[in-house]
C-alpha cells in the first residue's frame, strides 16, 4: 500500500511538472477564445441596480515563442433604470508568457460609445494586465487576468478601471 501511494504521488508530481514545463506557447501557434463578464451593482442612493454585460472574443498568432499578437472585439452594455450606455471597440494587443503559465498583456482599444439617444463619441483605452493560463489539457486554458485600463478621448475621458476577468482560450498548434 505504501509503495502504491508513493507511485501515485510521483505520477501526480510528474504530471504537474510536465504541465508546467510545457505551458509555453511556441511560434506558429494560434489562440482563439475570449471572455464574458456580468456585473450587477446596487448603490445606496440609487433607485435601480446597475447591470453591466461585457463580451470580448479574441484571436492571436504567436510570432515567436511565447509572444502572441492578437485582436479583440469588445462590447460593453451598461444599464441603470432607463439610462443605457454601450460601447463597441476593437483592440490590437500583445501577450508575452514571461514565466511558465504567467503572462503579461497590453493593448490599445479604439472604441465608439453611446449614452442613451445621444450621438456616439469616439475614444480609446490603454489596457494592461497580468494573467495565468491554467491548462486543462494541451489545447484548452482557463485564464484569470487582473487588468487596468486608462481611458482617453471623448468617450472615456479621465476614466480608469481595475478588475478581474476570466477567459477561456483554445490553443491550436501548441507544442
Amino acid at each position: 500500500m505504501k509503495k502504491l501511494t508513493k507511485n501515485l504521488f510521483l505520477l501526480a508530481l510528474s504530471v504537474v511538472a510536465l504541465n508546467t514545463l510545457s505551458a509555453q506557447v511556441g511560434k506558429g501557434a494560434w489562440m482563439v477564445g475570449g471572455s464574458i463578464g456580468f456585473d450587477s451593482d446596487k448603490f445606496k442612493d440609487a433607485d435601480d441596480a446597475t447591470v453591466t454585460i461585457e463580451l470580448a472574443p479574441n484571436i492571436a498568432y504567436f510570432v515567436i515563442d511565447n509572444l502572441g499578437i492578437g485582436l479583440s472585439v469588445n462590447y460593453t452594455s451598461i444599464k441603470q433604470g432607463d439610462e443605457k450606455f454601450s460601447s463597441t471597440g476593437i483592440e490590437p494587443w500583445a501577450r508575452y508568457y514571461a514565466y511558465k503559465n504567467l503572462f503579461a498583456q497590453a493593448g490599445y482599444e479604439i472604441l465608439s460609445a453611446k449614452l442613451g439617444d445621444e450621438d456616439a463619441v469616439n475614444g480609446g483605452n490603454i489596457n494592461i494586465g497580468i494573467g495565468y493560463s491554467w491548462f486543462l489539457n494541451n489545447s484548452i486554458a482557463i485564464e484569470p487576468k487582473l487588468g487596468y485600463s486608462i481611458g482617453s478621448g471623448d468617450a472615456r475621458k479621465d476614466f480608469s478601471t481595475f478588475g478581474l476577468t476570466i477567459g477561456v482560450q483554445a490553443f491550436l498548434g501548441r507544442d
